[in-house]
């Protein structure tokens, strides 16, 4: 058994992708639409290529720098809230 999303609730080792497609800002309160995988898989979430990361994956870019998300310390103003998840 893999370990389950948080949010959207499924097995990230099962599930193509995140359902959440939006996560709000921390600072700002905006609303942002996440990258979606562009290789073949995520090598730490498991999402296939045109989904959503599952929220804290390792490998998710900042939509706005490119950097690591869960790292994005140097963009804070960018930093997603991921308490803050949006499923449309």
């Amino acid at each position: 058994m893999g370990a389950i999303c948080n949010f959207c609730l499924k097995n990230m080792s099962r599930a193509k992708g995140c359902t959440y497609s939006h996560a709000r800002l921390a600072k700002k309160g905006e609303w942002v639409k996440r990258k979606v995988v562009s290789d073949c898989c995520c090598r730490d979430c498991g999402a296939k290529r045109g989904y959503h990361h599952h929220p804290d994956c390792l490998v998710e870019e900042c939509p706005w720098c490119d950097e690591q998300a869960l790292m994005c310390e140097k963009h804070n103003k960018h930093k997603l809230a991921t308490d803050k998840m949006l499923k449309l």
